[in-house]
């Protein structure tokens, strides 16, 4: 992507970030308060009523468990729903960065004399920075209260690029045999280094997350039923 799609890109990513959020977090959060309501439905159908307490028990035993149960699908529906926006925003984040480091590393080394054969680390360091610093002006992302994080979290972002650019990237130039760095050079470097990127397996870390956090939800509203059974 050209400079211009990828502020476009990476402005979308923000917008689509906090409201994409907020819309998954009380979807999945109202998901979890009916099953919540369903169980404890279930739980005073089936156990409640059938015990031997008086009626004005029974509607506090009702009314607590109506509570917990809620809160307790409430609680795993949220957190359900920041791993799934995490895994989404990831892999929208690895597609972006791959794009973003091809592009700095183009203007690094598009802006130093042909003739340099070494370039000090230092001044690799303060043009990426430069160029960092411009791209974040040009997003514009400081107008708000929503903006400004988005703003730290792209500051983020882009030491994560400068580290990737001064370790990973030169790492992989620097195995060049020959003195001159080409256009095909930086691309083929970047392009190794995003592949690693994407082949790793923290995004399979999300899948498991959620599987844990379903047994939890189901441990959660099952053990009151484990509990009637067992004892009433």
């Amino acid at each position: 992507m050209e400079k211009k799609e990828l502020l476009i890109f990476w402005k979308q990513f923000f917008s689509d970030l906090i409201l994409g959020t907020l819309k998954r977090f009380f979807l999945f959060g109202l998901l979890g308060i009916s099953i919540g309501i369903l169980g404890a439905i279930g739980l005073n159908v089936f156990f409640v009523q059938d015990t031997p307490w008086a009626n004005w028990q029974k509607m506090l035993a009702t009314g607590i468990f109506f509570l917990l149960y809620g809160f307790s699908g409430a609680f795993h529906g949220a957190i359900s729903s920041l791993f799934v926006v995490a895994d989404k925003k990831l892999s929208e984040v690895l597609e972006g960065l791959h794009d973003l480091l091809d592009l700095f590393s183009k203007e690094v080394f598009a802006k130093l004399p042909r003739q340099s054969k070494t370039i000090p680390k230092e001044e690799l360091d303060e043009r990426f920075e430069k160029i960092g610093k411009k791209f974040l002006e040009d997003l514009k992302l400081r107008k708000t209260i929503f903006g400004f994080f988005s703003w730290i979290i792209f500051w983020v972002i882009l030491k994560v690029l400068k580290f990737l650019f001064l370790n990973d990237v030169l790492s992989e130039l620097h195995k060049k045999p020959t003195a001159e760095v080409t256009r095909s050079d930086i691309e083929s470097a970047v392009r190794r280094v995003s592949v690693e990127l994407m082949v790793s397996p923290f995004r399979d870390y999300f899948l498991l997350l959620q599987i844990l956090n379903f047994v939890l939800m189901l441990f959660t509203l099952s053990l009151p039923y484990w509990l009637f059974w067992k004892f009433f």
